[in-house]
């Protein structure tokens, strides 16, 4: 009897750990896209900006209201998009990023006021953009580049 309980109990924990691996692979709402699928102004964004960077990966959030697509680089470097094509992020994971698409009085402030630290993200917020230094230090600027404050 007690051998029988325990052929059901470890029946029923595989039967449990099986459905569970599968209903978080259905979960995924992330597809891979070819670069070439991304909108146009994406296309152009990453051609202008990181020309010579390697895409390793391009992803697209299918579940994502905005359908925001996610491009992972070469060296790390991850850039979103919204589903317009529009940069929403672009963070360095650690390493400072190219500064060609960003508004030259942010990056005049902080070439003047954080000269040894480059930028490593920048994110895009109702108010201007958050940006984040490779000291871990964070800005927060206004949609004309106007530094408003320290981040959080």
């Amino acid at each position: 009897m007690t051998k029988n309980i325990l052929n059901l109990l470890a029946v029923a924990s595989l039967i449990f750990s099986i459905s569970a691996c599968n209903s978080d692979d259905s979960d995924s709402r992330e597809v891979i896209v070819e670069v070439a699928e991304l909108p146009e102004q994406s296309r152009n964004f990453l051609e202008t900006n990181f020309n010579g960077f390697q895409v390793n990966r391009a992803t697209k959030d299918v579940s994502s209201f905005d359908e925001y697509y996610e491009i992972f680089v070469n060296n790390g470097i991850t850039i979103d998009f919204n589903r317009i094509g529009e940069w929403t992020e672009v963070d360095g994971n650690g390493l400072s990023i190219p500064t060609s698409f960003i508004d030259e009085e942010i990056v005049s402030y902080i070439n003047t006021n954080y000269p040894t630290f480059p930028i490593e993200n920048i994110d895009k917020k109702p108010y201007g953009y958050d940006v984040d230094l490779i000291n871990n230090t964070e800005l927060r600027f206004d949609t004309s580049g106007n530094f408003i404050g320290l981040g959080n």
